[in-house]
């Protein structure tokens, strides 16, 4: 058997850091506590160049993902027993097992150097699908924004003023 069945216990003593985790041909990624919560440690298993096994149904999906393909990308798995099953069988198969692994690698390191123009594009796509629409609680914005920068007002204090539907 790979797995022992979710009996050992993560503390700090046995924990793996990320770049202990880089040193294995193979990573499993998992949603998080619970099957039902976010996991940061996707980005950082790619950015590793290890094979990456990745729920068929991940819970949350981040930004960078959308262009990942499974086989091309990573390799997913609906269960503990199939899960099982395709690291066996990549284990025979170490060079289709790299390629896959480099594509990867190679999707989040582009994403990861695009970052910026990511959210350029982004913000650039909310603006041009904004424009001409006034925002009814937010015709003083600028004023509202200096008051918080230059005088400190608090959450509280602007909606007293401007009330409680007020936009920073």
């Amino acid at each position: 058997k790979l797995f022992d069945n979710g009996t050992t216990i993560m503390t700090n003593d046995n924990r793996l850091s990320r770049q202990d985790h880089c040193r294995y041909r193979f990573l499993v990624h998992m949603n998080g506590i619970l099957q039902n919560s976010y996991s940061s440690a996707l980005k950082w298993k790619f950015l590793c160049g290890s094979l990456v096994f990745l729920p068929d149904d991940p819970f949350f999906l981040e930004w960078w993902t959308v262009g990942a393909r499974p086989f091309q990308h990573y390799i997913p798995y609906n269960s503990p027993a199939q899960l099982e099953d395709r690291v066996l069988e990549y284990q025979t198969k170490l060079d289709e097992a790299a390629k896959i692994a480099k594509a990867g690698y190679d999707l989040a390191v582009t994403a990861f150097n695009n970052v910026y123009t990511y959210a350029e594009d982004h913000l650039l796509h909310y603006a041009r699908a904004t424009e001409g629409k006034q925002n009814r609680c937010c015709k003083s914005r600028g004023r509202i924004r200096e008051q918080v920068v230059t005088e400190f007002k608090t959450l509280q204090d602007l909606q007293k003023e401007y009330g409680p539907s007020v936009c920073v």
